[in-house]
């Protein structure tokens, strides 16, 4: 009689199997992460919830501005970028100018190429960078600039002057929000 044969062991993986499962997972891994990233970027980010002019800074009570004298002051707020949030940042400066109990309010960005606007005197608005001269109500009287200075909404609510802060693109004619 023959003696009889050993029971098979069951058959595992080869190496080759081993090694494809390896790399289809590391794979999957690396595109979830990529994929996780992006989208993190698109639909989480600070920016896409709170994007420019998206809320109302205060500037201080009315009696702050004396009537008919344009004033400079800057706009306090949350600056958030990507990834980070800050508290009371300076977000820009602009200029004031009382009529009564209203307000109109003009960025102090000049649109030529980004220079601090000055108050200077009561029917003056100068940018030092480029020599541009702008009437109290923002237009251009000379100098480089391509347009007036942007107006911004403004209101006076409970004696407190409020002001939508957006930043504008430099260097053009036409008036584009950033």
């Amino acid at each position: 009689m023959s003696e009889p044969t050993p029971p098979l062991s069951p058959a595992g993986p080869d190496r080759r199997d081993v090694l494809s499962w390896a790399a289809a997972c590391t794979g999957a891994a690396a595109a979830a992460s990529v994929l996780g990233v992006g989208a993190a970027a698109v639909w989480g980010t600070p920016l896409v919830l709170e994007g420019s002019g998206s809320s109302w800074q205060s500037l201080g009570s009315l009696e702050r501005f004396p009537e008919g004298v344009p004033l400079k002051v800057p706009v306090i707020g949350v600056r958030r970028d990507a990834w980070t949030r800050a508290d009371d940042e300076t977000l820009g400066n602009v200029i004031v100018r009382r009529q009564g109990a209203q307000v109109h309010v003009l960025s102090a960005t000049c649109p030529h190429n980004g220079c601090d606007v000055f108050c200077r005197g009561a029917d003056s608005l100068f940018c030092p960078c480029h020599d541009s001269d702008f009437a109290p109500d923002g237009a251009v009287r000379t100098g480089p600039s391509p347009r007036g200075l942007d107006p911004l909404e403004a209101e006076v609510k409970d004696g407190e002057v409020l002001v939508r802060f957006v930043r504008f693109e430099v260097g053009t004619p036409e008036r584009r929000p950033l």
